[in-house]
């Protein structure tokens, strides 16, 4: 897992840096780097543009601003910068880049008024974020507003100017610069993860400069796990194994009239490596496994309609996931009283699982078997644990939560967030909004059941499972696009996903 620092850490990590690099003469060759990064990621993304107009601040952002100035310059673009400097004074960082970019070139206008003009960008061209402070408010207001009637290409730096890297309290949207594109360095900042700032912070990247080396850690409230976590995560298949090594599962899905749900988490399980996978129906929907899924086998409930019960030993499955489609009758809510009084083993909910916790002041929630993972989207994390004013409180009650609860809760989102027994919360990062579509929740909940079977951690089983989840939709997505991704067809994409991430095998020495 990769740690998500707070801009605290990151200022004490850099003055660190600084002191143990005997072979730079002072800080201006960390801002050096970090300018150069912010080059190199522009011209990677923008590549037409050749003009960038940059707003500093008296501060360092404005004087990581002037730098990349005078880098660009350096590549040939023509580049102006407008320093806003309302008290006259500047701190030295600031002054020595002002006085650097001056040696390059003469575009620097320094405002220390609210009246001064503010040039002319045409759509193509880069304007360059470096404002942000609270120590150019109000002046900053008026500004941020001009900014985002511009039709230009909007880069923020760290963070868009006017917003607070405070995220506990509210923000004040209406100050907000609205950018295309926001850059960050060594990792994403927390409040770019979090939905309500989307507009503001755009598309957003993470840099890292030449002399920076990531560093896993499990010791942080809040991480985030990527392609680098993902390629050691996936167990290995022994050539002399049998289905039962990778797993005997169980899913309790399907009510009637909701039987895709059940065929969808079950055609993921398999997908994703299920060794042996029963599947417990209503009477009477037997035939729709046997004919969409015959690598299942099937139990049948009591009840024709919905879950009610079940009545066969539960302590030979190696996992139990219990909620697609189940049904949110009352015998529903008895059966799984029932399966939660019958099975203290790990399991995962989700879906009418998730409703029905909810029912009742929430008194079957204290009876979930410690470890469990539960998979909730917003609305139904909400109805079990309560509304929250916004997403930053959400994530705290759900670290509060799942550390009350000794559970796993797997909050689905754009950056699916799963909050740990431990109280830590990792976002997940890939997918995209082809997701949001009916059924694709019930797919990962197969994959999840299937990596758990394979004797996966809970912890690597959720952010694993997300990551491949939104890996095979980013996967489908560059064939054809978001817009017509199913969950039918996201299934059909799990083995790319798989392949990217396993070595597998035996023979891999021999490739």
């Amino acid at each position: 897992m990769q740690k998500i620092y707070s801009s605290r850490e990151i200022a004490e990590m850099e003055a660190e840096l600084v002191a143990e690099r005997t072979d730079w003469e002072d800080a201006s060759e960390l801002m050096a780097h970090k300018g150069i990064a912010v080059c190199n990621r522009l011209k990677q993304d923008f590549y037409a543009a050749r003009r960038a107009v940059i707003f500093a601040g008296p501060n360092e952002k404005g004087a990581l601003a002037i730098r990349v100035a005078t880098s660009l310059v350096g590549m040939q673009y023509d580049v102006e910068v407008l320093l806003l400097n309302p008290k006259g004074t500047l701190p030295d960082d600031v002054a020595h880049e002002r006085d650097a970019f001056m040696e390059v070139s003469s575009h620097l206008t320094e405002v220390t008024t609210n009246a001064f003009a503010l040039p002319e960008l045409a759509p193509q061209d880069l304007l360059i974020d470096g404002i942000q402070g609270q120590e150019l408010m109000p002046s900053l207001n008026n500004v941020t507003k001009y900014l985002n009637q511009i039709k230009a290409i909007k880069v923020a730096l760290e963070i868009p100017s006017g917003m607070s890297e405070e995220v506990e309290g509210p923000i004040d949207y209406t100050k907000i610069l609205k950018a295309d594109v926001t850059y960050t360095f060594y990792s994403p900042k927390l409040l770019l993860l979090l939905p309500e700032n989307e507009p503001y912070v755009g598309q957003w990247r993470v840099l890292y400069p030449s002399f920076y080396s990531a560093k896993s850690t499990s010791n942080a409230p809040y991480m985030y796990f990527g392609t680098q976590e993902m390629e050691q995560v996936l167990p290995l298949r022994k050539r002399f194994s049998n289905k039962y090594d990778y797993g005997k599962d169980l899913l309790i899905a399907g009510a009637k009239g909701m039987m895709g749900a059940a065929v969808l988490a079950g055609r993921a399980a398999m997908a994703s490596g299920a060794g042996h996978l029963t599947v417990h129906v209503p009477s009477g929907q037997a035939a729709i496994l046997h004919t969409s899924l015959p690598e299942a086998l099937v139990r049948e409930d009591g009840s024709e309609e919905s879950f009610s019960s079940t009545s066969y030993s539960l302590t030979d499955y190696t996992t139990i996931a219990v909620g697609p489609g189940l049904g949110r009758s009352t015998e529903s809510l008895l059966g799984l009283e029932q399966l939660l009084g019958g099975y203290t083993q790990p399991m995962v909910l989700d879906a009418d699982a998730l409703y029905l916790l909810a029912q009742e002041e929430g008194r079957l929630l204290e009876m979930v078997p410690k470890g469990s993972i539960l998979t909730p989207h917003v609305g139904e994390f909400d109805r079990l644990f309560g509304p929250s004013r916004n997403s930053y409180e959400r994530l705290e009650l759900a670290r509060r939560e799942a550390a009350r609860l000794g559970i796993y809760i797997l909050l689905k989102g754009a950056y699916t967030a799963t909050a740990t027994p431990m109280g830590q919360v990792v976002f997940t990062m890939s997918g995209n909004p082809g997701l949001a579509t009916a059924g694709t929740g019930d797919v990962l909940t197969g994959i999840i059941l299937a990596l758990l079977g394979q004797k996966v951690h809970q912890l690597e089983a959720c952010v694993a499972g997300a990551f491949i989840h939104g890996f095979a939709a980013e996967s489908y997505s560059s064939d054809y696009c978001e817009l017509s991704l199913t969950a039918g067809r996201l299934i059909e994409y799990l083995p790319i996903a798989f392949k990217r991430f396993t070595s597998n095998s035996s023979n891999a020495l021999f490739r």
